[in-house]
C-alpha cells in the first residue's frame, strides 16, 4: 500500500461533502468522487503535520515562527524568498499564503 493509512487508502467520506462537490462541477461522478477523497488525503496530512509539529518535544506549532508545507508533487522554479515571505507573514500573525486563494 506505499506505507499509506487505511484512511489514506480508501477515505471515510461526508456523504454531504461529496454530493455538494459533485453537483458544483463539470467532472464526471467517478472524478468529482476521486477529488473528494483526494481532499480527504490533503486534509489527512495537515493533521500528521501539526501532529508532528506538537510532537516535538514542548514546542507547539505556534512556537515557530514559519512553517512551509507543500504537496509532494510541487516544486518551484526558482527558490522561495523566505525572508520576504518571513515579513509578509510577521506583519501578519497566523497568516496562510497560498497561490489560489480566493480571501
Amino acid at each position: 500500500n506505499g506505507g499509506l493509512d487505511p484512511q489514506s487508502q480508501n477515505p471515510i467520506l461526508n456523504p454531504r461533502y461529496a454530493e455538494q462537490r459533485a453537483r458544483d462541477t463539470t467532472m464526471s461522478p467517478g472524478q468529482a468522487l476521486e477529488r473528494v477523497q483526494n481532499h480527504v488525503r490533503q486534509f489527512e496530512s495537515l493533521v500528521q503535520c501539526h501532529h508532528h509539529l506538537s510532537a516535538q518535544g514542548t514546542e507547539r506549532p505556534s512556537d515557530y515562527d514559519m512553517v512551509h508545507r507543500i504537496r509532494e508533487d510541487s516544486g518551484y522554479y526558482d527558490p522561495p524568498d523566505f525572508d520576504r515571505i518571513h515579513d509578509v507573514v510577521s506583519a501578519r500573525p497566523m497568516t496562510v499564503l497560498s497561490s489560489d486563494c480566493n480571501t
